[in-house]
């Protein structure tokens, strides 16, 4: 699943042991891909946490042309996170949420 806010990660790995104890939980290794969003360039970030300690796995952008039309853009990102979801096969996926501000001026 993905989901916004780090608090949220961690509620999906207690829903995902299903009542197992913590120290079993402790010694579980999970990874986790974060991804910042932008149809220009898309960061991505993948870290695995075991026993208490995360560990970065891989970090990166992946790049559209600016002449590339919005629907084959998102083709590309769409392709290309799935690479990074067949290399790693994350546990779960974080987004950033996105932020939108309008520039006013007066």
């Amino acid at each position: 699943p993905f989901v916004t806010e780090p608090l949220q990660v961690a509620r999906l790995l207690i829903e995902a042991t299903d009542g197992v104890s913590p120290v079993c939980l402790y010694n579980t290794v999970v990874i986790v891909l974060g991804i910042d969003p932008g149809t220009a360039t898309t960061g991505f970030g993948v870290i695995s946490s075991e026993g208490g300690r995360l560990r970065p796995i891989d970090t990166g952008v992946l790049l559209t042309q600016p002449t590339m039309a919005l629907p084959d853009r998102l083709k590309s990102i769409y392709d290309d996170i799935n690479t990074l979801l067949d290399r790693y096969q994350p546990d779960t996926v974080g987004t950033e949420k996105l932020f939108f501000h309008s520039n006013v001026t007066n």
